[in-house]
């Protein structure tokens, strides 16, 4: 993860280096099954304009700490460079998996930082298994940083999913945008009935050059959605809804860049959505 002076050095240089001042933290192996050190040295990434939402590579000290001060089931930071497992940091084991490798592009300096994210060209995206579902009105929040390539529209982009809608009574929880003009972004959630429950923005598409920061919320009486750290629709929650088999998923259909993934087993303030927002942000 980027910041203004972040390499990664091998673990026999790393008391010489915390002697130096550097912030050290041991990662379980980005790109490989050994384990890592990643060092930063300084803040956020620099020479941006104030303002711009970017892909939020801002490392251990700056974005990631942010994000693991609250303690995610899962999270992604998409470091990986090859294969077609994708980590999970949170300590919880919930690593997922590019289903079709092939077509997902590691993209490196994302925006104007030194980290990677993912770029997915197929309609497959990431597939975490049959978890972390959140049936009832138990609270959780979805996070992620996201960019749709432009081009023809695709329709319904997820950027997160464990919905399901073959057949029957529709059940889960559902994060996405829908590209075909006015366009609208929206966190539906269904209780098995023909309504869904839902917060969202019509008339609004995701920006296709630059990243925005995208949350969805379950409060456990009220759905929200956040759109670059602010909170831009709120319902009640109707109905409870019930687990699923669907694997919970990132990217479907979404056709774009995806960047620091992230679940939680809780509802997040405003304020906190709003400092992992600004943690992403670069300095002016």
């Amino acid at each position: 993860m980027g910041g203004r002076g972040a390499v990664f050095c091998v673990l026999a240089a790393a008391s010489a280096l915390a002697a130096a001042g550097c912030s050290l933290f041991l990662v379980d192996g980005f790109t490989s099954d050994e384990p890592v050190v990643l060092v930063v040295q300084g803040g956020p990434e620099a020479g941006a304009e104030a303002g711009q939402a970017l892909s939020p590579d801002a490392g251990p000290s700056g974005y990631a700490r942010e994000v693991l001060a609250d303690e995610p089931v899962a999270y992604f930071p998409l470091e990986e460079t090859t294969g077609d497992k994708v980590r999970d940091v949170s300590g919880h084991g919930n690593d997922g998996v590019l289903v079709d490798a092939t077509a997902a592009e590691r993209v490196a300096g994302a925006g104007p930082t030194t980290g990677r994210a993912i770029r997915l060209t197929s309609p497959t995206g990431i597939e975490l298994g049959n978890k972390l579902g959140f049936p009832g009105r138990v609270p959780c929040s979805f996070e992620a940083w996201a960019r749709p390539d432009a081009g023809p529209s695709r329709g319904w982009r997820h950027v997160y999913s464990k919905l399901l809608v073959q057949s029957g009574p529709r059940s889960g929880t559902y994060l996405y945008f829908f590209d075909e003009a006015p366009g609208y972004i929206k966190l539906e959630r269904w209780a098995d009935g023909d309504a869904p429950q839902v917060a969202g923005v019509d008339g609004r598409m995701l920006p296709k050059d630059r990243f925005t920061h995208v949350v969805g919320v379950v409060n456990g009486t009220d759905l929200l959605l956040y759109l670059d750290g602010q909170l831009v629709n709120q319902s009640p929650i109707r109905g409870d809804a019930k687990d699923n088999a669907v694997p919970a998923s990132f990217g479907l259909n979404f056709f774009g860049t995806l960047d620091e993934l992230a679940i939680y087993d809780r509802a997040l303030s405003s304020q906190r959505i709003k400092a992992h927002h600004d943690a992403g942000r670069a300095a002016p």
